[in-house]
């Protein structure tokens, strides 16, 4: 009987799963800051993984601010989306975005620039 109790909960955490991978923006928006007319206060993402983003995605994660954007593994900058992370393809959300979002609020006369640079599994000495 555990077996089988463990086996419906499996298969319903691997649907859990399946369901954040799909959230993953599959389309970005590249853009030009310069034309915005704003400055651009830029923030280096860095650390391991929790900054990397592990977290699951939800919908409320995927939606664009035009004010908040990333730079992209292309080294071209995009509207930002969950996840951010550029160190591996694993869907993932850190603080990163939440943090601009809260930025964007307190100045809304600026263009907030993400970095992601963190990568999972590396030594904190590494961040050092």
């Amino acid at each position: 009987m555990m077996k089988i109790k463990l086996g419906i909960l499996y298969f319903f955490l691997g649907l859990m799963v399946y369901g954040q991978e799909t959230l993953e923006p599959k389309q970005r928006t590249l853009i030009d800051p310069s034309l915005s007319g704003k400055a651009v206060v830029l923030y280096l993402l860095v650390g391991q993984s929790n900054m990397a983003g592990n977290s699951p995605v939800e919908a409320q994660d995927t939606l664009p601010n035009p004010r908040i954007i990333r730079l992209n593994k292309n080294n071209r900058w995009e509207i930002a989306k969950e996840p951010l992370r550029v160190d591996k393809p694993i869907i993932g959300m850190g603080p990163g975005l939440a943090f601009a979002r809260e930025m964007a609020k307190r100045d809304t006369s600026k263009v907030i620039g993400l970095i992601p640079a963190a990568v999972g599994g590396t030594s904190i000495d590494l961040w050092i």
